[in-house]
């Protein structure tokens, strides 16, 4: 029993760093695990992909040679987020950093990141980061 509490709190802890692994300052990092190797090459996939608002899992496993099952159980194991949310939430991510660093409008940085929809963008944004791009923009912290 205590192996399996050590194993899970161990996956745990995996999930909490390579779900919150941030892109874009990725380039100078030193790589020191076989996880936040391929949680890095993915987000880098997913950014070269980013201008496409029909990339999708089925992509994502293609660039990275792996099936659509084995790509959704290691990000799942890794970041704790399936596929699809993995790809929104490094979309959200380098949205964040184009609020910080452009004067292009809301729409305008949902629709280069990926996004159809400006209103479902807001939306995400907020759940993701529980604020609106638009306060965020404004004040450009986040709670």
């Amino acid at each position: 029993m205590v192996r399996i509490e050590q194993l899970l709190k161990t996956r745990k802890k995996l999930q909490e760093k390579y779900g919150n692994l941030e892109v874009g300052s990725n380039s100078n990092r030193v790589v020191s695990s076989p996880e936040e190797k391929f949680v890095l090459q993915v987000s880098k996939v997913i950014e070269k992909n980013l201008h496409k608002d029909t990339f999708n899992g089925s992509d994502l496993s293609r660039e990275v040679h792996l099936s659509k099952s084995q790509l959704y159980r290691k990000l799942k194991a890794i970041s704790g987020k399936s596929t699809a949310v993995f790809i929104r939430t490094v979309r959200l991510k380098k949205a964040k950093e184009l609020l910080l660093s452009t004067t292009l409008n809301i729409s305008e940085i949902a629709y280069a990141v990926g996004f159809k929809d400006p209103a479902w963008f807001s939306r995400v944004f907020r759940e993701e980061f529980g604020i609106a791009p638009t306060e965020f923009r404004k004040g450009g912290e986040l709670p």
